[in-house]
């Protein structure tokens, strides 16, 4: 089989090798970076307020994930140009936010910006623009919550 066969893609770090219609599926090499490790955004979602450990658990199952799931889909599209590879800036931005059951954002600061105003407002933007967020579990008997939401340009 000739190399114009054989083709190669990441999937979560590990390689996989398509020839012919087959796949195989070798063991990641740590010595080469995946294309899709070179440059990624991150959203990370800390639960502030002081909730029940079953509360903070029927969020973290479900919620958490919805939450970071839309943020993302916001957010990736309000990066400029500028900010994706190859130019890539890197940076942190950290919002303290405020939550209600039913996904409305009641207060939105900026905690630690990344030092560059174009990610901050990336950052800012995709919450208003996810707004109205997940609501609440049935579950969880809180009127409002504080998140800390971390973007983190890698």
């Amino acid at each position: 089989m000739g190399f114009a066969m054989l083709r190669s893609f990441w999937v979560a770090g590990v390689g996989v090798f398509l020839a012919a219609g087959m796949a195989q599926v070798a063991p990641p090499n740590p010595g080469t970076p995946s294309p899709a490790s070179l440059h990624h955004e991150q959203v990370a979602v800390r639960i502030v307020s002081r909730i029940s450990s079953g509360e903070r658990a029927n969020l973290q199952k479900f919620w958490v994930l919805q939450l970071r799931k839309a943020l993302r889909a916001n957010w990736k599209p309000l990066v400029s140009d500028t900010n994706r590879p190859p130019m890539t800036q890197l940076g942190t931005t950290v919002l303290d936010v405020r939550v209600t059951a039913k996904g409305l954002v009641r207060h939105m600061a900026l905690l630690r910006p990344s030092g560059d105003p174009a990610l901050d407002h990336a950052a800012e933007g995709a919450v208003k623009a996810a707004t109205p967020l997940p609501p609440f579990p049935p579950s969880v008997d809180v009127r409002t919550l504080a998140l800390r939401l971390t973007f983190r340009y890698l």
